[in-house]
C-alpha cells in the first residue's frame, strides 16, 4: 500500500491506498471514496430570477443591451435555460375576482423558412392595478383570426364571463371575439402612433415634418381630448389629410384610424373601467419571448415560451 501526499479530511494525518479507489487515514482508520475532479469550467446554475427581474423592469431586455454590443450565443442559450426554468418553477398567479379587463397582443416571426406566433394574454381587475399572466398560446403560421380564438378559448370559461373590456391592437381576429362575447373594445394608443410614425415623421430631418406634426397634434386631441367636438374636427382633418395624401400606407393608416376612432376613446366614455389606453404590458413580454428563443446553434427552431 503506497502512502499519498495528500492529508485526511478529518484529522489531517497521513493517508494510504485503500483498494483502488479508496483511502484510509493511518491515524483515525477511516475510509472513503476518491473520484476524479470534473475538468472544465462549472456549470451555471441555472435559476428563474432574471426573468422575474426582467417582467418587474429591473432588467434591461436582451433586444436594447444588442444595440452597439456584440452578444455571444452563449449568453442567448442561457437566457433561454431561464426562461425554460422560469415556466418549469413559477405556478401561474389566480385570476383576479370581479370583473376583469382583458389585455391582448401577439408576436409573429419567421425564422428556419417557417413562421411562428406567440399569443399573450393578461387579465386585470377593474378595481385594481396589477396585471395577471395567462399561460401564453403558441401555434405555427401567422397571427389569424382562428388561432386567436383557439388562443382566448384557453382563459377559464369563469373568468371569460367575466371580462367587460379589450385591450388591443385591433387585430380582426380578436376584434371578432370581442364583438360575438360583447365586450368593450379599446385600442392601444401606442400602436397608432408608431404606425403613423413609420408613414410620415415629425423629426427635423424628416421632409414632410410640418404635415407629420399636424398629424400627431390632430392625432393627440383625437385620443385624450375629452371634448367630442374638438375630437370629431380633428378627426375630420385627419379625414382629410387621408384623401389628399399620395402615401398609400399613410391613406389606409389614417382611414383606419378615422373608421376605428371611437375604439382609441373609449377609456374617455367609461373611466369607472380605469382602462389602460396601451398593451405595452403584453409587448414587453413579446420582446422577452423572442429574445428568449433565439437559436443557439444553426438548425435550431424557437420553441413556444
Amino acid at each position: 500500500m503506497n502512502k499519498k501526499h495528500a492529508k485526511c479530511p478529518f484529522c489531517r494525518a497521513k493517508i494510504i491506498r485503500y483498494g483502488e479507489k479508496r483511502r484510509r487515514c493511518t491515524l483515525c482508520k477511516k475510509t472513503w471514496t476518491v473520484r476524479p475532479k470534473k475538468r472544465g469550467r462549472k456549470a451555471r446554475r441555472v435559476t428563474a430570477t432574471p426573468v422575474k427581474k426582467y417582467l418587474n423592469h429591473e432588467r434591461v431586455p436582451l433586444a436594447r443591451e444588442r444595440r452597439g454590443t456584440k452578444v455571444s450565443a452563449s449568453r442567448s442559450a442561457r437566457l433561454r435555460k431561464e426562461r425554460d426554468a422560469f415556466n418549469e418553477k413559477q405556478q401561474w398567479c389566480p385570476i383576479p375576482d370581479g370583473p376583469l379587463i382583458l389585455i391582448a397582443d401577439a408576436i409573429v416571426k419567421y425564422r428556419q423558412g417557417k413562421w411562428h406566433t406567440w399569443f399573450f394574454m393578461f387579465v386585470r381587475a377593474v378595481d385594481g392595478v396589477d396585471a395577471v399572466i395567462v399561460p401564453p398560446y403558441y401555434a405555427g403560421g401567422r397571427e389569424v383570426c382562428t388561432e386567436w380564438g383557439n388562443a382566448l378559448e384557453t382563459i377559464p370559461p369563469d373568468a371569460l364571463k367575466r371580462v367587460k373590456a379589450l385591450v388591443s391592437d385591433g387585430h380582426r381576429g380578436l376584434m371578432s371575439f370581442a364583438s360575438w362575447r360583447n365586450w368593450l373594445v379599446q385600442r392601444c394608443h401606442i400602436h397608432l402612433i408608431m404606425a403613423i410614425q413609420a408613414r410620415r415623421s415629425r423629426w427635423a430631418m424628416s421632409r414632410k415634418r410640418s404635415e407629420g406634426e399636424e398629424i400627431f397634434t390632430l392625432t393627440n386631441c383625437v385620443l385624450t381630448d375629452p371634448c367630442q367636438k374638438k375630437a370629431t374636427q380633428a378627426l375630420a382633418r385627419i379625414e382629410e389629410i387621408g384623401w389628399l395624401t399620395k402615401s398609400k400606407m399613410l391613406k389606409k393608416v389614417l382611414q383606419g384610424f378615422v373608421t376605428s376612432a371611437d375604439d382609441y376613446r373609449t377609456y374617455l366614455e367609461y373611466p369607472e373601467l380605469n382602462l389602460p389606453t396601451t398593451s405595452n404590458t403584453a409587448e414587453s413580454l413579446n420582446a422577452l419571448s423572442w429574445t428568449t428563443s433565439l437559436p443557439v446553434r444553426a438548425g435550431s427552431v424557437p420553441s413556444p415560451l
